[in-house]
């Protein structure tokens, strides 16, 4: 049997595994242990999509955690192509589901670990825990919330409940430089102002991860436009609240399964702002009849790649002024409740 020790199946770069269950009658096939561990161990892949923020968490980060949960950090990881950075810029969080070293096992030739037990690859992606599906007996006891607060005891974030001690509400909005690029960001933040938010906006590729983190965790309200960045909702605290905005594209599902949904496990409000056509640069790129405005879904039939350069990589936002302030003001009503 081979197995790409990876939580979606379709990933690049992945290196593919062969996992045979030999009987005792094979026992002269089995090569001799060069290694013996009394614990068990977890094999999985640094390949794939981790390259942003959002698939290290939800393809390899969560899935660890939730996987390694039940262990309580007697397990070993076996890292299968390796990325040093992520190692690095994540260590304090992989320390915390193992008391071992991880292992670049790609390198490990000529040696034969062996384990009483291999959990071989990950479930549980999109940051979503569904115990019911679950196949694994140490998930039971494992949760978004559980997780989210180890990040914050991580961390050191300060803050567990939003408004705590607090009159005034603090909205950071999540700039982007390069692509779904927010235009009347400065206008949206008067109108907030107005409403009575202090509003912080950065971007998260000019901190470290523990420095967004302490300023996520600083305010109560975060919003940005559907994009890897938002998964540092993750450092909210309690009852705070998430706006996404989705841009215009029948990208309904895609937005609400990556951060949507996962909000309801994490304690966090949800509220989503979904853009007309009119608002989207997309409108001044393609005739009313082109099918790109007239009909999203038949462009998202031609697959992923041409979903994410039209949708994703060549359109900007400029949010209807009015409209949204509908929705500032209900994030406010959220964190009064």
């Amino acid at each position: 049997m081979t197995i790409k020790p990876y939580v979606r199946w379709y990933a690049p770069n992945v290196r593919i595994w062969t996992v045979k269950l030999m009987g005792l009658n094979h026992n002269n096939l089995i090569p001799k242990c060069t290694q013996n561990h009394s614990d068990p161990a977890i094999l999985y892949s640094m390949g794939g999509y981790i390259g942003n923020i959002y698939h290290s968490f939800s393809d390899l980060l969560f899935p660890l955690y939730a996987v390694s949960f039940g262990y309580q950090r007697d397990i070993h990881f076996l890292a299968t192509d390796f990325v040093l950075w992520f190692q690095s810029k994540f260590h304090e969080i992989i320390d915390s589901f193992t008391r071992h070293p991880v292992v670049d096992i790609d390198t490990e030739k000529g040696q034969v670990h062996c384990y009483p037990k291999i959990v071989a690859g990950l479930k549980h992606p999109n940051l979503v825990l569904d115990h019911t599906a679950s196949e694994y007996e140490e998930t039971p006891g494992a949760s978004m919330i559980n997780f989210k607060n180890l990040l914050g005891d991580l961390y050191s974030l300060r803050r567990k409940k939003a408004m705590d001690h607090r009159s005034i509400p603090r909205l950071i909005i999540i700039s982007r430089k390069r692509t779904r690029v927010l235009t009347n960001q400065d206008e949206i933040s008067q109108v907030a102002g107005e409403l009575g938010f202090v509003v912080v906006s950065a971007d998260p590729d000019m901190f470290t991860v523990p420095q967004f983190a302490k300023l996520v965790n600083s305010c109560d309200v975060m919003m940005g436009i559907h994009g890897a960045a938002l998964t540092n909702m993750v450092f909210l605290p309690d009852n705070a609240a998430l706006i996404q905005i989705l841009p215009f594209g029948e990208m309904d599902h895609i937005g609400r399964s990556c951060y949507g949904d996962p909000t309801a496990g994490m304690n966090i409000r949800y509220l989503e702002y979904k853009i007309t056509m009119e608002e989207s640069s997309l409108s001044g790129q393609y005739s009313v009849d082109d099918p790109v405005l007239k009909d999203p879904k038949s462009i998202h039939k031609k697959g992923w790649e041409m979903i994410r350069s039209i949708y994703l990589e060549n359109q900007n936002i400029t949010v209807d002024l009015g409209r949204f302030k509908n929705i500032l003001v209900q994030a406010k009503k959220l964190l009064q409740d």
